[in-house]
């Protein structure tokens, strides 16, 4: 069997020349610069991409901070606002109590009020009292002199009773001697001037004796 031989390179095109042939005439074209322009353009893309996504970057680290700095104003505002709340609260409750305290000063006022007209109220009555314990007082005491009075002058009368009892005792002893003297007429003269005597005597008592009455 007879071994066939490959064409030689006289016969067949270089594949490398041909490649090369392409480029040259590709570079030559137009093709090849509009896609170099658009590998420029690509290029200067992704320069563009790389400052924006550089951009992108410091934009979000200042977010970044911006976002935490604003969480930390808002943590302090928040804080702030607590603060607030519990300073609105603790006011309300201190207005509540001073209200209170207030309802309790007034009604402790009015509590005094009418303790101090009941008082002053007690208190005249208390002086009208006295003032009547007192006139009965002087009363009683003007009754005591009157009954010691009365006493002593009851005790007078009776003493002067007594003795004008006793005088008129000895009268009517001068009667009987009087009467004695009636019957023996016949000694009448004899005894004028004894009878003068006793008649004399006789009406002095007497007179004293309606004097005294």
């Amino acid at each position: 069997m007879t071994t066939k031989k490959p064409p030689t390179s006289m016969h067949m095109p270089d594949p490398v020349n041909g490649f090369f042939s392409f480029v040259q005439k590709y570079y030559a074209g137009d093709e090849f610069k509009r896609l170099e322009g658009i590998c420029q353009e690509n290029t200067n893309l992704k320069n563009d991409i790389k400052g924006l996504q550089t951009a992108y970057e410091q934009n979000l680290k200042t977010l970044t901070r911006s976002d935490n700095k604003w969480q930390s104003e808002h943590d302090k505002l928040k804080e702030i606002d607590r603060a607030r709340d519990d300073a609105v609260k603790q006011l309300k409750d201190e207005r509540q109590a001073s209200q209170a305290l207030k309802d309790r000063v007034r009604n402790m006022e009015e509590h005094v009020k009418t303790v101090t007209a009941t008082s002053k109220n007690w208190e005249s009555q208390a002086i009208d009292l006295e003032n009547k314990e007192k006139a009965n007082a002087t009363r009683l005491e003007h009754a005591r002199k009157e009954k010691k009075r009365l006493e002593d002058e009851l005790e007078s009368i009776q003493e002067q009773l007594e003795s004008k009892t006793t005088e008129l005792g000895q009268v009517q002893d001068k009667f009987k001697v009087i009467r004695s003297f009636v019957v023996e007429l016949g000694n009448l003269t004899e005894k004028e001037t004894e009878i003068r005597t006793l008649l004399a005597n006789f009406f002095d008592l007497a007179l004293k004796h309606m004097e005294t009455f």
